[in-house]
C-alpha cells in the first residue's frame, strides 16, 4: 500500500515538472511585431533598462541608442 501511493506521488511530481517547463519555455519566446515607424513599437514591446523600442527593418526591438538611425555615410 505505501510503494503504491510513493509511485503516484512520483508521477504527479514528475507531470507537473514537465508541464511547468513546458510553460516556462513557452512564456519565453521572443515576439516580433511589424511596424513602420518607431512610435509603433512603443505599446508593443517591453524593454529593459537603457533600451528603447525601435523600428528597424520593419521589426521592433530593443535598442540602446538614443535618436533617429540614418542608412547613409558622410564619406564622399
Amino acid at each position: 500500500m505505501q510503494s503504491g501511493n510513493m509511485v503516484k506521488l512520483m508521477k504527479f511530481v514528475y507531470v507537473m515538472t514537465l508541464f511547468l517547463s513546458l510553460f516556462l519555455v513557452a512564456a519565453n519566446i521572443d515576439v516580433i511585431y511589424d511596424c513602420d515607424k518607431d512610435s509603433q513599437c512603443v505599446n508593443k514591446v517591453k524593454c529593459k533598462a537603457k533600451l528603447i523600442p525601435v523600428c528597424r527593418n520593419h521589426k521592433c526591438i530593443c535598442d540602446p541608442h538614443l535618436g533617429p538611425r540614418t542608412t547613409w555615410s558622410a564619406r564622399s
